[in-house]
Parts: C-alpha cells; sequence; structure tokens
C-alpha cells in the first residue's frame, strides 16, 4: 500500500501540514528544502490557520505561514501550543489571557489562580483549559468562567482519579483521560458534569500486571465520523462505541505473529481513517543477531483487524517517534535523525 520514496537525514524534529515539510536540522529550520532563518526550541502545528507557531533559541515568538513560506514576529508571550482557529492563550501583565490571533490583541484575562496549563480547547467560543487536576471552562463572549471541574473530588474507595491529557470534544462532550487509574471520562460541556466513566473490561490482561481495565488510555483517540474513542495497546484493538457507551475489545495476537510482532508500543495522537490505524511495534530479533530490537510501522484494518502493510526497520529503532500521515504520503522518524518517506501506491 506504501512504498519507501524519500530518506532525509540528520533531522532532529519534523511537523508536516499538507505535505508541506518542516525540520530542525543542525540548528536550521527547514521548510520544504528552504532554508529560514530561525532556530526553534519549541513549535506548534495550527491546521486551520494553516500556519506553525513557535519559539525560538531566544526565547521570541513567530508565525510562518506555510502557503507563502513568511514569518513574523510576535511581540507578546503565546503559549504556541493553544492556537485554535482565533484565539490563543497568551501572557498580558504576567497574566495568562485570552488572545485575539488576528491583531494579538487581549480579549480577557483568565483568573490569577490559573498560572500554568497543560492543554486547552477552543470550540467555537468556548474554552476548556486543564491545570494537573482541574479542569475550567469559559465563556469567550461573556468573557468569564461557567463551570470548574476538581478531579481529585472524583475519588471513591475504588478508584483514586488522576487527570492525564483532553482525548477530545464531541456532540457537546469532553473525553478525558485518566491513565494512571485506566479510566475515561466523558463531561458535558455545558454544565462540567460527569456523563459516563469507563474503565472495566472484563478478561483483558497483560502479562498479569493490568487484569480487567483498560490498559492504556492515553492511545485512544476520537474518530468522530463513527463517534468511537478507538485505540490499540500491546496484543488489543479497543474501541469505545460513544452512542451505546459499549466497550469492547479484540485480542490480535495471533495476526500480529504472523509478522514476529511482539508488541504494539505505546503511542498517544496515532494516525487513522475510516478503514485503518497507523501504529509502531516491536518485532523478534532475527537469529543470532546482537541488536537488541527491532521496530516496525504497519497498517492494522480496522473492519477485518488484518495487517493490510508492514514496514521493518533494520538500522534503527523508532523509540517513541510514531507515523505522521498526510495526503498519500506516511512519514516516520527513526532514532537515528532519519526521515523515512513513503508513498502511497494507487492500485
Amino acid at each position: 500500500m506504501f512504498k519507501e520514496s524519500k530518506i532525509i537525514d540528520k533531522i532532529n524534529e519534523i511537523v508536516i501540514l499538507n505535505d508541506v515539510i518542516t525540520y530542525k536540522r543542525e540548528s536550521k529550520l527547514i521548510i520544504n528544502n528552504k532554508e529560514i532563518d530561525i532556530n526553534p526550541l519549541l513549535w506548534f502545528i495550527d491546521e486551520l490557520n494553516e500556519c506553525i507557531w513557535l519559539k525560538d533559541e531566544m526565547w521570541d515568538n513567530y508565525f510562518i505561514k506555510l502557503k507563502k513560506l513568511s514569518f513574523e514576529k510576535i511581540d507578546i508571550n503565546i503559549a504556541i501550543n493553544s492556537v485554535k482557529g482565533k484565539y490563543c492563550i497568551g501572557f498580558f501583565d504576567n497574566q495568562l489571557s485570552v488572545v485575539n490571533i488576528k491583531n494579538f490583541t487581549l480579549n480577557f484575562k483568565l483568573s490569577t489562580e490559573i498560572q500554568s496549563f497543560k492543554e486547552s480547547f477552543f470550540l467555537s467560543e468556548v474554552l476548556i483549559i486543564s491545570t494537573e487536576d482541574i479542569i475550567q471552562c469559559f465563556s469567550i463572549l461573556n468573557k468569564q468562567m461557567i463551570w470548574s471541574l476538581d478531579i481529585n473530588k472524583l475519588e471513591s474507595k475504588e478508584i483514586t482519579v488522576v487527570f492525564s491529557s483532553i482525548l477530545g470534544i464531541l456532540n457537546n462532550s469532553l473525553f478525558i483521560s485518566c491513565n494512571k487509574n485506566n479510566s475515561i471520562l466523558s463531561v458535558d460541556i455545558n454544565t462540567g458534569k460527569i456523563q459516563n466513566k469507563w474503565r472495566e473490561i472484563p478478561g483483558i490482561n497483560i502479562n498479569s500486571q493490568i487484569e480487567g481495565i483498560i490498559p492504556n488510555t492515553e492511545s485512544f483517540v476520537l474518530d468522530k465520523e463513527q463517534s468511537k474513542l478507538i485505540g490499540a495497546f500491546h496484543k488489543y484493538y479497543l474501541e469505545i462505541d460513544l452512542k451505546s457507551n459499549e466497550i469492547s475489545y479484540v485480542d490480535v495476537s495471533e495476526e500480529l505473529s504472523k509478522y514476529d510482532i511482539i508488541f504494539i508500543k505505546q503511542s498517544n495522537d496515532i494516525s487513522f481513517t475510516k478503514d485503518h490505524l497507523y501504529l509502531t511495534a516491536m518485532i523478534e530479533q532475527y537469529e543470532n543477531d546482537t541488536k537488541f530490537t527491532y521496530d516496525c510501522i504497519f497498517l492494522l484494518n480496522r473492519n477485518t483487524l488484518k495487517i493490510d502493510w508492514i514496514y521493518k526497520f533494520k538500522e534503527a529503532s523508532l523509540g517513541t517517534h510514531k507515523p505522521k500521515l498526510s495526503g498519500n504520503k506516511l512519514y516516520q522518524l527513526d532514532n537515528n535523525n532519519t526521515l523515512h518517506v513513503f508513498e502511497k501506491v494507487i492500485k
């Protein structure tokens, strides 16, 4: 389904949007083979505005328009991972604030109690922001907080809830990963009330360490078109049907063994289509081989749960790098800082 078409070496980091490849090489920023005179330390892709937001080694802020390959310096300090549509979060008078990105003007200041945050979501005129244990929802139009949810107060005798990450928003429901306690929560975005909680999966077992519960909640991604949370971890394909609220899993170890796969690697924000999950895995060593591990990328068919395509890396492992799908190309960075570009084969 894919064939390797290009290899680019000496790459430190990479971001991809609409087949525009942006990467860092030896303290230089390269966009589609054009060198930009910025040394990025942090960067974030803004798909809605088709640009990249970044901070350089001097902690200055920039945004780069990918179509025009033009970049502009921003005078205020923004949280580059917060940009979404019309708004972002930035600092005004050393206080976290909601900022209009059209002209980088102040919309309103957040509570002084919020000194930092883990994640943020802008949904139309609503802001969802999370700290270590508290999730808050703000109306941008009314410039005030709508509700606040203290995750610590959800503790019970059976489970201690610890926030990990936001998986996404669908139909006014906010989906939260609480990985340390193997739970996923759905929260009403209008009221902040808990709608559902998923944790138990009878029969699932990973090396006798995780039994009867979700093995890794951060491995889930939100499929809005099919109204499902889907994921894969170790030897299981997992699925939560958000219409029926049923959770299910399939042991795919027999299929994995056909390709010498030991286990599916842990990963968040995985690429997927309506038919496939794009995954990485550790594979068995070759006979008399001194190399510690080998890795691969593969396409798991969501309908048949069969592997439709696989590529094994013999020169380097993949570490925590995950495959990125953009258009008809698939990109994979390895631990030797080499980018492998695969092009879809049209039959």
